[in-house]
Protein backbone atom coordinates (compact mmCIF):
# COMPACT_ATOMS: atom_id res chain seq x y z
CA UNK A 1 0.00 0.00 0.00
CA UNK A 2 1.05 3.38 -1.29
CA UNK A 3 2.15 6.52 1.26
CA UNK A 4 -1.13 8.29 0.33
CA UNK A 5 -3.06 4.96 0.34
CA UNK A 6 -1.60 4.37 3.51
CA UNK A 7 -3.16 8.55 5.14
CA UNK A 8 -6.61 7.75 3.01
CA UNK A 9 -7.09 4.72 5.67
CA UNK A 10 -5.41 6.37 8.70
CA UNK A 11 -8.31 9.19 7.93
CA UNK A 12 -11.12 6.54 8.52
CA UNK A 13 -10.19 4.97 11.47
CA UNK A 14 -10.73 8.25 14.14
CA UNK A 15 -9.46 7.01 17.58
CA UNK A 16 -6.48 7.60 19.13
CA UNK A 17 -3.63 5.97 18.13
CA UNK A 18 0.00 5.81 18.94
CA UNK A 19 1.24 8.18 15.74
CA UNK A 20 4.74 9.39 14.21
CA UNK A 21 5.35 12.80 13.61
CA UNK A 22 6.24 12.66 9.66
CA UNK A 23 7.70 16.17 9.02
CA UNK A 24 9.17 19.17 10.79
CA UNK A 25 11.35 19.57 13.26
CA UNK A 26 9.51 17.46 15.77
CA UNK A 27 9.76 14.56 12.74
CA UNK A 28 9.80 11.21 13.82
CA UNK A 29 8.38 11.88 18.01
CA UNK A 30 5.62 9.42 19.19
CA UNK A 31 1.94 10.84 20.21
CA UNK A 32 -1.33 9.38 20.72
CA UNK A 33 -3.20 11.00 18.23
CA UNK A 34 -6.86 11.14 16.39
CA UNK A 35 -5.60 11.36 13.07
CA UNK A 36 -9.17 12.92 11.71
CA UNK A 37 -8.98 15.91 13.75
CA UNK A 38 -5.38 16.34 14.35
CA UNK A 39 -4.29 16.15 11.16
CA UNK A 40 -1.98 18.88 11.45
CA UNK A 41 -0.12 17.63 14.25
CA UNK A 42 0.45 13.95 12.50
CA UNK A 43 1.95 15.59 9.39
CA UNK A 44 3.95 18.32 11.83
CA UNK A 45 2.38 21.47 10.19
CA UNK A 46 1.13 22.57 13.28
CA UNK A 47 2.36 25.96 13.84
CA UNK A 48 5.36 25.78 12.20
CA UNK A 49 6.59 29.34 12.99
CA UNK A 50 6.56 27.97 16.59
CA UNK A 51 8.57 24.90 16.32
CA UNK A 52 10.88 26.71 14.24
CA UNK A 53 11.12 29.15 17.38
CA UNK A 54 11.03 26.28 20.12
CA UNK A 55 13.71 23.87 18.16
CA UNK A 56 16.94 23.51 19.49
CA UNK A 57 16.07 25.16 22.76
CA UNK A 58 18.41 24.44 25.89
CA UNK A 59 18.13 24.21 29.38
CA UNK A 60 14.96 24.03 31.39
CA UNK A 61 11.77 25.06 29.83
CA UNK A 62 8.13 25.10 31.05
CA UNK A 63 5.30 23.94 28.23
CA UNK A 64 2.12 25.76 29.87
CA UNK A 65 -0.79 24.00 28.59
CA UNK A 66 0.52 21.13 27.03
CA UNK A 67 -1.76 19.08 25.28
CA UNK A 68 -0.78 15.84 24.41
CA UNK A 69 2.82 16.65 23.96
CA UNK A 70 3.26 17.89 19.86
CA UNK A 71 5.97 21.03 21.74
CA UNK A 72 6.81 19.21 25.35
CA UNK A 73 8.84 16.26 22.55
CA UNK A 74 10.07 18.71 20.34
CA UNK A 75 11.88 20.55 23.42
CA UNK A 76 12.85 17.58 24.62
CA UNK A 77 15.10 16.97 22.29
CA UNK A 78 17.55 19.51 23.59
CA UNK A 79 16.29 21.06 27.01
CA UNK A 80 17.76 19.35 30.11
CA UNK A 81 14.11 19.24 31.26
CA UNK A 82 10.84 20.25 30.48
CA UNK A 83 7.87 21.09 33.05
CA UNK A 84 4.91 20.07 30.72
CA UNK A 85 1.82 21.57 32.55
CA UNK A 86 -1.92 19.98 31.62
CA UNK A 87 -4.99 20.19 33.40
CA UNK A 88 -7.09 18.29 31.08
CA UNK A 89 -7.40 14.73 31.68
CA UNK A 90 -7.75 13.31 28.33
CA UNK A 91 -4.84 15.20 27.34
CA UNK A 92 -2.91 13.97 29.89
CA UNK A 93 -3.28 10.78 29.52
CA UNK A 94 -2.03 11.03 26.02
CA UNK A 95 0.68 13.12 27.41
CA UNK A 96 1.97 10.86 29.49
CA UNK A 97 1.77 7.98 26.99
CA UNK A 98 3.87 9.84 24.84
CA UNK A 99 6.62 10.68 27.35
CA UNK A 100 6.26 6.93 27.92
CA UNK A 101 6.47 5.84 24.13
CA UNK A 102 9.69 8.21 23.32
CA UNK A 103 11.28 7.48 26.35
CA UNK A 104 11.58 10.82 28.01
CA UNK A 105 11.35 10.46 31.36
CA UNK A 106 14.59 11.37 32.20
CA UNK A 107 13.78 15.31 30.13
CA UNK A 108 10.07 15.34 31.05
CA UNK A 109 8.14 15.99 34.54
CA UNK A 110 4.32 16.22 33.82
CA UNK A 111 2.47 18.41 36.15
CA UNK A 112 -1.54 17.48 36.84
CA UNK A 113 -2.22 21.59 36.97
CA UNK A 114 -3.21 24.64 35.35
CA UNK A 115 -1.28 27.64 35.43
CA UNK A 116 -3.73 30.82 37.01
CA UNK A 117 -2.83 33.68 39.03
CA UNK A 118 -3.19 31.80 42.45
CA UNK A 119 -2.59 28.33 43.98
CA UNK A 120 -5.80 26.27 45.02
CA UNK A 121 -8.19 24.81 42.87
CA UNK A 122 -9.94 25.58 40.19
CA UNK A 123 -12.41 24.74 37.13
CA UNK A 124 -11.78 24.02 33.82
CA UNK A 125 -14.32 24.50 30.88
CA UNK A 126 -14.19 21.50 28.13
CA UNK A 127 -14.10 23.13 24.29
CA UNK A 128 -14.92 21.87 21.08
CA UNK A 129 -11.89 19.83 21.53
CA UNK A 130 -9.49 18.92 23.97
CA UNK A 131 -7.33 21.56 22.78
CA UNK A 132 -10.29 24.53 23.82
CA UNK A 133 -10.39 23.17 27.28
CA UNK A 134 -10.03 26.47 29.42
CA UNK A 135 -10.60 27.93 32.74
CA UNK A 136 -14.31 28.95 33.76
CA UNK A 137 -16.80 29.48 36.91
CA UNK A 138 -18.12 26.12 36.36
CA UNK A 139 -16.84 22.65 34.85
CA UNK A 140 -14.38 19.87 35.78
CA UNK A 141 -12.13 20.80 39.34
CA UNK A 142 -8.74 20.88 38.72
CA UNK A 143 -5.76 21.65 41.09
CA UNK A 144 -4.19 25.75 40.03
CA UNK A 145 -0.95 26.62 40.51
CA UNK A 146 1.08 30.33 39.77
CA UNK A 147 4.47 30.43 37.71
CA UNK A 148 5.91 31.70 40.89
CA UNK A 149 5.15 28.41 42.55
CA UNK A 150 7.03 26.88 39.48
CA UNK A 151 9.88 28.83 40.18
CA UNK A 152 10.02 28.26 43.73
CA UNK A 153 10.02 24.77 43.11
CA UNK A 154 11.54 24.05 39.98
CA UNK A 155 14.11 27.37 39.34
CA UNK A 156 14.39 29.51 36.52
CA UNK A 157 13.42 28.52 32.90
CA UNK A 158 15.60 29.61 29.98
CA UNK A 159 12.39 29.62 27.94
CA UNK A 160 8.18 29.42 28.94
CA UNK A 161 5.64 28.19 25.94
CA UNK A 162 2.18 29.77 27.37
CA UNK A 163 -0.66 28.42 25.44
CA UNK A 164 -3.70 28.37 27.56
CA UNK A 165 -6.94 29.13 25.54
CA UNK A 166 -7.54 33.36 26.83
CA UNK A 167 -6.04 32.49 30.08
CA UNK A 168 -2.39 33.89 29.31
CA UNK A 169 -2.98 37.06 31.00
CA UNK A 170 -3.99 35.34 34.42
CA UNK A 171 -1.15 33.44 34.11
CA UNK A 172 1.34 36.00 34.15
CA UNK A 173 -0.58 38.19 36.74
CA UNK A 174 0.79 34.95 38.94
CA UNK A 175 4.47 35.25 37.57
CA UNK A 176 5.82 38.38 38.83
CA UNK A 177 8.57 37.17 40.59
CA UNK A 178 9.35 35.14 37.19
CA UNK A 179 9.18 37.75 35.22
CA UNK A 180 12.24 39.77 36.96
CA UNK A 181 14.32 37.13 35.65
CA UNK A 182 13.52 37.73 32.13
CA UNK A 183 12.91 34.30 30.63
CA UNK A 184 12.37 34.40 27.23
CA UNK A 185 8.70 33.76 26.23
CA UNK A 186 6.01 32.25 23.64
CA UNK A 187 2.71 33.05 24.25
CA UNK A 188 -0.07 32.38 22.44
CA UNK A 189 -2.47 35.40 22.02
CA UNK A 190 -6.07 34.41 21.29
CA UNK A 191 -7.17 37.82 20.21
CA UNK A 192 -5.81 41.51 19.38
CA UNK A 193 -7.10 42.01 22.67
CA UNK A 194 -5.53 40.04 24.93
CA UNK A 195 -2.03 40.62 22.58
CA UNK A 196 -1.90 44.50 23.94
CA UNK A 197 -2.43 43.62 27.18
CA UNK A 198 0.28 40.74 27.71
CA UNK A 199 2.17 43.34 25.58
CA UNK A 200 1.89 46.37 28.41
CA UNK A 201 2.06 43.70 31.08
CA UNK A 202 5.17 42.84 29.29
CA UNK A 203 6.72 45.88 28.22
CA UNK A 204 6.76 47.13 32.02
CA UNK A 205 9.13 44.50 32.81
CA UNK A 206 11.18 45.52 30.44
CA UNK A 207 10.57 42.81 27.07
CA UNK A 208 10.70 43.85 23.65
CA UNK A 209 8.96 41.61 21.25
CA UNK A 210 8.58 39.85 18.09
CA UNK A 211 5.99 37.23 16.69
CA UNK A 212 5.47 33.83 15.50
CA UNK A 213 1.87 33.28 13.51
CA UNK A 214 -0.35 33.94 16.52
CA UNK A 215 2.37 33.60 19.32
CA UNK A 216 4.24 36.17 21.13
CA UNK A 217 7.55 35.70 21.22
CA UNK A 218 8.96 38.29 24.66
CA UNK A 219 12.64 38.80 25.22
Amino acid sequence: MGLWARIEAALLDDAPKPTRVLLGPNRGSRLILNRTTQTKLWFGVYEREVQQALAGQTGMVWDIGANVGFFTLLLAKHASLVLAVEPYPENLECLHRAVQMNDAAGSVSVIDAAVSARDGTGWLAPGVNSSESRLADHGLPVRTVTLDTLLDTYGIPALVKIDIEGGEMEALRGGCRLLSHHPKLIIETHSPELDDRVRGLLGECGYRFARAANSLIAT
